[in-house]
């Protein structure tokens, strides 16, 4: 059941595509014949108001127009439309995973700056310890023995 704001498809069986061929021969018939006075106006624009009523290229204008609208449902027209949306969604997608990627390149630097630095810290603080060890020649601590030179008084 339909809302009324769209056609119904016409089906694919035979009887569907003979009525798709009678409707198309029959606006174009009319499309013709306004072709045939000139040019042909978009439906509802401001060259079309200021046609005549009986002006044949006013009823190309409306039958062009309600084509357009029978041929929304027909399922190549629905296969357009799709393949239109999902090709806008990969490249809304493509973009969106580029930038994506700028973004976990920089985090992935930081990190990796933020190792290296972490590293050499490591490094640093290992080489203080290593100094802060005592050595064997190292005093031990204490007081230090001390013998009077000769010649002091």
């Amino acid at each position: 059941m339909t809302d009324g704001s769209r056609n119904p498809p016409v089906t694919d069986t035979p009887a569907g595509t003979k009525l798709r061929r009678y409707r198309r021969a029959w606006a174009r018939r009319f499309i013709d014949r306004g072709q045939a006075a000139g040019d042909i106006p978009r439906y509802g624009s401001p060259a079309w108001g200021r046609l005549p009523a009986d002006d044949p290229r006013k009823t190309a204008a409306v039958v062009r127009a309600a084509e357009a609208w029978a041929d929304d449902g027909e399922p190549d027209a629905i296969a357009d439309r799709l393949r239109c949306d999902v090709e806008a969604m990969r490249v809304e997608i493509t973009a969106a995973c580029a930038e994506q990627d700028l973004v976990w390149q920089e985090r992935q630097r930081r990190r990796t700056d933020f190792g290296a630095t972490t590293i050499e810290l490591v490094r640093v603080n290992a080489a203080r310890a290593a100094l802060a060890r005592p050595r064997a020649e190292d005093h031990p601590g204490g007081p230090v023995p001390w013998e009077p030179m000769e010649g002091a008084a």
